[in-house]
Order: structure tokens, then C-alpha cells, then sequence
């Protein structure tokens, strides 16, 4: 795993949670908020709130990092396939270009195929 790239991503998200949080919670649920004040905690035990927002977005991106860690479309080995490819083009009234058909086929193999040895 990337540290550097990590530890980006986790302040952008969040970042990207405070804001919305901020959205949320100050801009569009005021008014219903402001009539439940009474049942509200003081302003000094809010910083929970800021807390685990922190710990919640680096849990956020320690699994989303480990789950596509090595999935990327420029990580692992090149996949090379050997095999044949016709498209059919059909001009159009304007004088356009259309895909009016396409196939292709691989020459390799399929993998687990009966009678395969693994």
C-alpha cells in the first residue's frame, strides 16, 4: 500500500464528510434541529463528533485501498489475447459511418475448460 497516497485520500475523504456534514446538518436540517435544542449536547462534547468522523474516514479508505489494492488498469501483468476481430460499417443518408455489426473471437484457450489440466 501507498502511504503518501493513503493518507491523501483519507483527508480527502475526510474532508468530503465534514463538508457534507456541514451541508447536512447546519444548512438544511436547522430549522427542524433548532426546535429540538433542548435534547442537544453542550458545544464542548462535540468534539466526539470530529473524532469519528476522523476514524471513520480512514476505516473508509483503509478497506475501499485494500479492496481494489492490485485491481488497477495499470497494476499487475498485461493480459495478451491472440484472436480475430470483424466490424462491418454501413454508410448512413449523411453520409455518416455506423457500426452495423461487430464479432470477435480469441484464438487462446478458455480457461477451465473440460478436459483441462490444472
Amino acid at each position: 500500500m501507498d502511504i503518501k497516497r493513503f493518507i491523501i485520500a483519507g483527508v480527502v475523504v475526510y474532508v468530503v464528510y465534514q463538508i457534507l456534514g456541514f451541508l447536512i446538518h447546519e444548512v438544511i436540517l436547522s430549522g427542524p434541529y433548532a426546535s429540538l435544542e433542548s435534547l442537544w449536547r453542550p458545544e464542548e462534547k462535540t468534539w466526539i463528533f470530529w473524532l469519528t468522523g476522523l476514524l471513520w474516514a480512514a476505516l473508509f479508505t483503509f478497506i475501499y485501498t485494500k479492496g481494489y489494492e492490485g485491481k488497477g488498469v495499470m497494476e499487475g501483468e498485461p493480459i495478451e489475447d491472440n484472436g480475430k476481430y470483424i466490424v462491418i460499417l454501413q454508410k448512413q443518408p449523411d453520409n455518416a459511418w455506423k457500426i452495423a455489426r461487430d464479432i470477435w473471437n480469441s484464438d487462446n484457450p478458455v480457461s477451465g475448460a473440460a478436459g483441462e489440466n490444472n
